[in-house]
């Protein structure tokens, strides 16, 4: 993998985040809530709609990349894997819908197994933090720097 090719894939990612932050106040004001195994292990319409989303943007701009996500079927996924994405659409649900504070979506991408890139888009506070293998950790586009090193 190419760092102008995990450059590109960074760039859309980036710009799928920015789409979904627009979408993200109409689903949280017409939310929904089940219980999956237990009462307090929550699924909403929010962590659905984020995650099949992102299905769509996969099949669209990367549709030999497989999505482990915790809100769907995870059966077709197998051992032979060049692209894989693993996704909690929403980290921090109950936090969602009890104070609509402290959640997350989460992404990460492997390549041939090797981590390649991972986010954490903080919602409420409007920032989104990544990683670039081979160029560091990033708080809204500006490097993190290690001050303890």
């Amino acid at each position: 993998m190419t760092d102008k090719t995990l450059q590109q894939i960074d760039k859309l990612i980036c710009s799928w985040l920015k789409q979904i932050d627009n979408v993200i106040p109409q689903l949280i004001m017409e939310m929904t809530t089940e219980t999956k195994r237990h009462r307090f292990d929550l699924v909403t319409n929010v962590d659905k709609q984020i995650q099949q989303q992102f299905q769509q943007f996969l099949a669209t701009h990367f549709p030999e990349h497989q999505l482990l996500a915790e809100e769907k079927s995870n059966e077709m996924i197998t051992n032979e894997i060049n692209h894989l994405w693993i996704m909690d659409p929403i980290d921090g649900t109950a936090n969602l819908v009890k104070q609509q504070e402290d959640y997350c979506i989460i992404l990460a991408y492997f390549y041939e197994g090797k981590p390649m890139l991972s986010y954490v888009y903080d919602y409420p506070h409007k920032k989104l933090y990544k990683a670039i293998r081979g160029e560091g950790a990033f708080v809204m586009e500006l490097r993190w720097k290690n001050h303890h090193r």
